[in-house]
């Protein structure tokens, strides 16, 4: 590629990562130019849609470890060794992943509320008394609620 061919792609890589279905009439021009030029961008293209039309759409535990076994078939037979960690992490959290097609919750609010506590924590360092600091926590995490 030329380099502006090379800036144009790297600009306008969020094309890429934008589901197919929510992009318009002149991404969709756009990103087939793009995958016209670049075999590799077109196949990782097409295991991310099959990802999102295939896996993501599934209901039940069941029928998403069957899409996702199905798919990280396809991504192993792509033969790219950008997918290997992709692939990698998935086979090891398979369980923990195809349970979230059957359970709503998730340790989001946790983990938010374990970042803020880190972020005052650090925005309060060298604080003297814990009192004013804990009072602080408890006055900044109660906000959200």
């Amino acid at each position: 590629m030329t380099a502006t061919e090379r800036k144009w792609f790297k600009r306008s890589r969020s094309l890429l990562k934008k589901p197919a279905k929510d992009l318009t009439e002149a991404e969709k021009g756009l990103v087939a130019t793009m995958l016209e030029k670049s075999d590799a961008i077109r196949t990782a293209y097409i295991l991310k849609e099959g990802f999102y039309t295939y896996v993501l759409s599934q209901n039940d535990k069941e029928t998403a470890a069957t899409a996702l076994s199905k798919w990280m078939e396809e991504a192993k037979k792509g033969g790219q060794k950008e997918w290997r960690y992709c692939l990698r992490a998935y086979n090891n959290w398979f369980e923990e992943i195809t349970n979230s097609f059957d359970y709503p919750w998730s340790n989001g609010y946790v983990e938010g509320t374990h970042n803020k506590i880190k972020t005052v924590k650090r925005v309060a360092f060298g604080m003297q008394n814990f009192h004013h600091f804990r009072t602080k926590l408890l006055f900044v995490c109660s906000k959200d609620r």
